[in-house]
């Protein structure tokens, strides 16, 4: 590079802005091309980055293969020092050739000044000598500086068209469309998605290992969300984590998506003809472990809360209030959790049955729950604010609403697929985004939804199995990023603050659900495995209890901060404990790998 100033900055042709600036540019090309042809590596990895994460999702975790993703991840590194040394050093000739620009102006006015000597006063105006010598040295090493990136993001966007239109035309020219629209590749939920993608990654080496000593790969996945999010990292130890907080709330359409494609592996996995023949069993366990869970739970916070730290000051009817909304949300389960299991370990067989159609069911019956014990509660707790009624009508909204959209959803999808059937799999992403997305603003659930949605294209449609393929395309990649980021979204500092009540309502929770399903299972005159295991599939939950913890927040001034901080503690820790506990009864029971063993045998059934 060259010193500066410059020993003479030579003859400026200044007929005109354009010249002015081509002769400046003629000067320093040597470092102006240099810092061009680093401004294209920097952005093209920018550009690249995405892709080989694309490739080491598709080939490595969707294809089970650790050596590919071993392989894209090293590719991946690669880029990632190409660009980092490519950034540095465009960095550098980005300065240089700002400098050199700067200097060779300031030059000029200068031997110019010199040369006029006291005539300058009567030709120019001291400001615009001023002006000459601040603002437009700036502009004029902008111009030279924004060169190098110019280059680079021309190429870019070139280099990301070719990967896009290449994968997809529609996907590709709905991405391109928003780029010219104002978007850009540094947008920061871009760089989260990034982020999230080299979390999935560790993810899944980590997840894959569990099932060699009979845990499920996604508490690994959760695990890794924990150890690598802002609730161990940045709330507990100070440091700064691998996906923040603002990362999780842009990566939002990635979440919509992942639990809608879920919920519809859920509701398409449920064979009406099935449940006709099981449905008493349904009817027993859902009903009595519903009830032990909510008596039993709720009876010992009763009588026994004044000895829990947090609840020694509160008075007979806040406790009560505290037994019947805590009883009611230990009944609550992880729907999402249970099919990520069953889907995981291939499992099939009257366990896996049994639970997952109780989980689906409870989940209605859970949410119709909480509204009447809302609104009583409201009523003893707090009578000047209403009566709660407004809350259960919600709720009642909620699940009615869920259930007809749901209907007119799988419908539409059953046409689609008879009509067309084209890009399945890309409609039934746009479709999950928007049923999730379109249902937290209208006040419906979601997940109930999409589970309904699938139950209907199963079970009213000759497309159930093929629904049920292009939802299981994307199964795996799935759920490395819905529990991945469930865990990172875990708030395990919120046990330093409550400190062991959340363990001990865990503890009644895992209590009186194996009860009450054990209670249900006999009597129903279901086998001594369903019995004794059944149980252990309904420890998890997720995404319902933690919606009942932000509406007992809200809706309970005395209380609800704490009882909300409570809620969720207890579901961090049995989100950790419940797919562990339904992986066991599963593998104690003979069903783990059955499915896959069924259709190689021809069977129909679907576990």
């Amino acid at each position: 590079m060259r010193r500066l100033p410059l020993d003479h900055p030579g003859v400026a042709d200044h007929r005109s802005p354009g010249r002015f600036l081509w002769w400046l540019a003629r000067g320093q090309w040597r470092t102006l091309v240099m810092g061009m042809v680093f401004g294209i590596i920097w952005m093209s990895s920018q550009a690249v980055l995405p892709a080989l994460l694309g490739r080491a999702i598709d080939r490595g975790v969707a294809a089970k293969d650790t050596s590919a993703l071993l392989t894209w991840a090293g590719l991946m590194l690669a880029v990632g020092l190409v660009q980092a040394v490519s950034g540095i050093l465009r960095h550098r000739y980005a300065v240089t050739n700002w400098l050199t620009a700067a200097y060779r102006t300031v030059q000029l006015v200068g031997r110019q000044s010199c040369d006029l000597g006291a005539t300058l006063p009567r030709r120019v105006s001291t400001g615009e000598v001023v002006a000459i010598g601040t603002s437009d040295l700036s502009h004029l090493g902008q111009v030279m500086d924004v060169s190098a990136r110019f280059s680079g993001a021309v190429v870019s966007f070139l280099l990301v068209s070719a990967i896009l239109l290449a994968t997809s035309v529609t996907l590709g020219l709905v991405v391109l469309a928003r780029l010219l629209a104002g978007g850009h590749l540094g947008h920061p939920a871009d760089e989260a998605a990034l982020s999230l993608g080299l979390v999935m990654i560790a993810s899944f080496l980590i997840g894959s290992r569990l099932p060699q000593f009979n845990l499920p790969a996604i508490t690994g996945y959760m695990l890794t969300g924990v150890l690598l999010g802002p609730s161990l990292l940045e709330h507990i130890f100070g440091t700064f984590p691998i996906v923040s907080e603002s990362g999780l709330r842009d990566l939002s359409l990635i979440n919509h998506i992942a639990l809608g494609l879920i919920a519809f592996t859920a509701g398409g996995e449920l064979k009406l003809s099935e449940l006709r023949q099981g449905w008493r069993s349904l009817l027993s366990i859902t009903v009595v472990q519903s009830l032990v869970g909510l008596i039993g739970v709720g009876g010992c916070i009763y009588f026994l809360g004044h000895r829990f730290p947090g609840f020694e000051a509160i008075e007979s009817k806040g406790m009560l209030v505290i037994a019947v909304l805590l009883g009611c949300t230990a009944v609550a389960n992880s729907p999402a959790t249970t099919i990520a299991v069953i889907n995981e370990s291939r499992s099939a067989g009257p366990l896996t049955q049994a639970t997952l159609g109780v989980t689906v069911i409870k989940d209605i019956v859970v949410i119709a729950a909480f509204a009447a014990a809302f609104t009583v509660a409201r009523s003893i707790m707090e009578p000047d604010q209403g009566s709660g009624l407004e809350v259960a009508l919600e709720i009642g909204w909620e699940i009615v609403g869920s259930l007809l959209l749901g209907v007119a959803l799988g419908w539409l999808l059953s046409v689609f697929i008879e009509r067309l059937g084209e890009e399945l799999p890309l409609v039934l992403l746009a479709a999950a985004f928007l049923a999730v997305y379109l249902a937290e603003h209208v006040h419906l659930h979601g997940l109930m939804i999409c589970m309904t949605a699938g139950f209907v294209v199963e079970n009213f449609s000759p497309h159930g199995e093929e629904f049920i393929h292009a939802v299981e395309r994307y199964s795996l990649p799935v759920y490395v990023v819905f529990f991945t980021m469930a865990g990172a979204e875990m708030h395990l500092d919120s046990l330093l603050t409550v400190g062991w009540t959340p363990v001990i309502l865990v503890t009644l929770r895992v209590l009186f659900t194996y009860v009450g399903t054990w209670a249900g299972a006999r009597l129903a005159g279901e086998s001594p495995t369903i019995c004794r295991y059944a149980g252990l599939g309904f420890l998890g939950q997720a995404g319902v209890t933690l919606g009942f913890a932000v509406i007992i927040s809200r809706g309970f001034h005395q209380i609800g901060g704490l009882l909300s901080t409570v809620i969720v503690a207890a579901v961090a820790v049995n989100q950790i404990i419940g797919p562990i506990a339904f992986r066991y009864a599963l593998g104690v029971a003979g069903e783990v790998g059955a499915r896959q063993e069924r259709r190689q045998a021809g069977s129909e059934e679907p576990f």
